[in-house]
């Protein structure tokens, strides 16, 4: 969104490789367009830190608005090279033996990143999401991840490879500053391979962010029905399910939708009412948009108070008009007033919401129409 020049409206890198009489090789180059159709690749390698031009595979491009910089969630080309025993026994197979609580040792794949403002000069890899010894099981890997921005709240889809099963899904992961991720869910896929007679029976892949398409969420993913790396693998000489024999291999792309802002909720049931009130936040905005869905006879209202908990007038629950429907961007309103009162006074500067369901789920609200500004865009 910031081209220092026209023809660089388009930024692309890619792995360069070739042969000759003497090996073969393989490094990283960049290039850029003026229309995402015609390239020039550029003259100077781009650098990433002390690694150089060298960079493993597995390579996910994010632009960071804020920083006005690209960041690139990548793997380490020596994430491999781990101080590990060789003395230890170890199968044919090309993974490397794990041994759990030796950071020295760590060869487990996991997502690296580097920043850079021009695209050629790149800051050092530090590693930023990794499988946990104690929360993960021991043959499970990081396999690229893709981030993205909702408000102001960093998510990210990494694939999750599960080296015994040889297959791959997708989890969700969070981050208040796209550099710290945690996991969320409880570790549940957020997209899963489907079994058997599936053309993504083993393998999922989710390496671009979502497209926002009207009140949904579109997920351009990839499958597979064969395990990750078994048709690789026939020199171990175990005999391999028909999926996997090299002819048969197929890869595919897939669309997988979730409604907007639809990554998580809070739901009440029918039985009690759910309360939900937010700690303190500070907006000028003058209305509030909600993002819910009731069940029939559920409902949601929304009071507004101050940092002393007392309702600012006249948006209390008693004059709240009730929601009983589906919308991804519905305008809450006191009896039929959309109006929040603001201002930069203690009272109004300062606000929490109290939300009350039953039978209806929350995915999140934002205050919009800032006196003067634009949209704050402020989420829970």
């Amino acid at each position: 969104p910031h081209p220092p020049t026209g023809d660089k409206k388009f930024r692309a890198l890619f792995s360069h490789m070739w042969e000759d009489k003497r090996g073969s090789y393989n490094r990283i180059e960049c290039a850029h367009s003026a229309d995402g159709i015609h390239w020039e690749i550029c003259k100077e390698l781009p650098r990433f830190g002390m690694s150089g031009s060298h960079l493993n595979d597995v390579s996910v491009l994010f632009y960071d608005e804020d920083a006005q910089e690209f960041v690139q969630n990548t793997r380490h080309f020596l994430q491999w090279a781990g101080a590990i025993n060789l003395r230890n026994p170890h199968t044919e197979s090309f993974l490397p033996p794990m041994e759990p609580h030796n950071p020295m040792t760590y060869n487990q794949r996991r997502v690296w990143q580097t920043r850079s403002h021009d695209f050629l000069h790149w800051s050092e890899l530090v590693p930023v999401a990794a499988t946990d010894d104690l929360e993960d099981n021991l043959d499970e890997s990081f396999y690229g991840m893709a981030q993205f921005k909702i408000g102001n709240v960093y998510l990210a889809t990494v694939g999750v490879l599960r080296a015994v099963d040889n297959e791959m899904d997708v989890q969700l992961l969070i981050s208040r500053d796209g550099i710290r991720w945690r996991r969320t869910n409880k570790r549940q896929p957020f997209l899963s391979p489907r079994g058997e007679s599936y053309w993504d029976a083993h393998m999922n892949s989710l390496a671009s962010p979502p497209i926002e398409m009207d009140d949904k969420l579109y997920f351009f993913h990839g499958g597979a029905g064969a395990h990750h790396d078994w048709w690789l693998c026939d020199n171990e000489g175990f005999e391999l399910p028909a999926s996997d024999l090299p002819e048969n291999v197929k890869y595919g792309l897939g669309l997988a939708t979730l409604r907007k802002e639809g990554f998580a909720g809070l739901y009440a049931n029918k039985y009690r009412e759910g309360i939900i009130i937010t700690r303190p936040l500070i907006s000028m905005g003058t209305k509030l948009v909600i993002n819910g869905r009731c069940a029939p006879g559920g409902y949601i209202q929304v009071e507004v108070v101050d940092r002393y908990d007392e309702v600012i007038a006249p948006c209390s629950r008693e004059n709240c008009d009730i929601f009983t429907g589906d919308d991804t961007a519905h305008v809450v309103t006191w009896r039929g007033n959309p109006h929040i009162p603001s201002g930069k006074d203690e009272r109004r500067y300062w606000r929490k919401l109290r939300f009350f369901l039953r039978d209806a789920e929350l995915f999140s609200f934002r205050f919009t129409d800032e006196e003067g500004e634009e949209d704050t865009g402020q989420r829970k």
